[in-house]
């Protein structure tokens, strides 16, 4: 009898933890990707992917609605859901064009909503190299999960011709019941309570991982008008500090916005406190330089470290020399 009672305790022991590694995961948590994709938006996405995963998530859903934006930024969020061991689900509401096309192609399933368009990839600038690069990116990614590698390459290639689907010269752009009807996209479904439940998660509990507000700044910081304008308008505040006796508004202004520049840089993810500091060794080098006759070792090295620290701290490549370019001639222009 009482051997009985111990087995019957031990089972219901053994319910009770059961119940509750069920109820202490297996959400579904929904990512939105809405916007520009920029690289604050991808640093966030790819926290927020991670977050899931450690949280041990039974599915992740990136909420697209796009214009399209950075290719490199897009290329990160790919590699995030690719490499992702938590099933994804990108859920196109509205537009996923140009490299949001990308990252709903990353995704293990695709669901469109009524009107939804998926494609319209031609990068900028439409070399035949660069063109040939991307579109092998859409091939490689579409192969990956099992899609039409050529359909997803005549999204970013108007050479590409398929026939039925689309002729030589045009971008292939599928409207929602094309690309069910394609097999790029794998059903339609109206809202997130449609997607959830034809995809088998129906009573699944949903964390919505909002961008932070932090977020949100940072992303308008680092826009590519916004901050080469911070560059040069700090620049320029502090050149003029430099000609006028004492410490003013210029000098302030001028820190103030070197600091909301690199600020919201190490928000979005660019850059760590590292580059900081070689853009304040800069600024030490020049101080020296001024109060030396003479335009010396210590002039060249603090300029050198300047644009080191914001070409480093713009996410380096292509983006950081006309961010750091444009920058350059505003100051010069402005200072003159």
């Amino acid at each position: 009898m009482k051997s009985r009672v111990g087995v019957l305790v031990a089972l219901l022991i053994c319910v009770l933890l059961a119940s509750e590694v069920v109820a202490g995961g297996g959400e579904v948590y929904v990512i939105d990707v809405k916007g520009p994709i920029d690289r604050g938006l991808a640093s966030h996405v790819e926290e927020a992917v991670k977050r899931a995963v450690a949280a041990g998530a039974s599915l992740i859903v990136l909420r697209l609605d796009t214009p399209g934006g950075l290719l490199d930024a897009a290329e990160r969020i790919r590699d995030e859901v690719l490499s992702s061991p938590v099933p994804t689900l990108a859920f196109v509401e509205g537009r996923a064009l140009s490299a949001g096309a990308l990252i709903a192609l990353a995704c293990k399933t695709i669901a469109m909503a009524p009107g939804a368009t998926l494609g319209a990839a031609e990068p900028i600038p439409s070399s035949e190299k660069v063109v040939s690069a991307v579109a092998g990116e859409f091939r490689a990614t579409a192969e990956a999960r099992g899609r039409d590698a050529e359909i997803a390459a005549a999204m970013v290639d108007a050479d590409l011709e398929i026939e039925g689907v689309v002729g030589r010269g045009k971008l292939l752009t599928l409207t929602s019941a094309e690309a069910v009807e394609l097999g790029v996209a794998d059903f339609l479904a109206r809202d997130l309570a449609e997607v959830l439940a034809k995809a088998g998660h129906r009573d699944a509990g949903v964390i919505e991982l909002g961008q932070p507000t932090m977020v949100t700044v940072a992303r308008f910081l680092t826009h590519p008008v916004v901050a080469p304008l911070l560059l040069a308008l700090g620049f320029v505040s502090l050149i003029i500090e430099v000609f006028t006796p004492g410490w003013g508004i210029a000098g302030l202004l001028g820190l103030g916005s070197l600091a909301l520049f690199f600020g919201g840089h190490l928000v979005a993810g660019f850059a760590g406190v590292e580059v900081v500091a070689i853009f304040l060794l800069g600024m030490v080098l020049l101080t020296i330089e001024i109060f030396m006759p003479g335009f010396g070792v210590f002039g060249v090295a603090g300029i050198l470290a300047m644009i080191v620290s914001v070409f480093l701290a713009s996410g380096g490549g292509m983006a950081a020399v006309r961010s750091l370019s444009v920058a350059l001639i505003l100051t010069v222009a402005s200072t003159v």
